[in-house]
């Protein structure tokens, strides 16, 4: 993950949680879950495909 990226997660991540305390709703964090879960697969990341180091 780049670094851009990697702040967006963090500032994504915040916002989320802040809803979701005031909202008192999971929603927010499945939500914030589902996006990155789908980000992460699509930028093609080994780790959201299964693969295993090898060694």
């Amino acid at each position: 993950m780049d670094l851009a990226a990697a702040d967006r997660f963090d500032q994504e991540l915040c916002a989320a949680r802040q809803e979701a305390e005031r909202t008192d709703s999971s929603a927010p964090l499945r939500l914030f879950v589902h996006r990155w879960r789908t980000y992460i697969a699509g930028a093609g990341y080994p780790a959201a495909r299964g693969a295993r180091p090898s060694g």
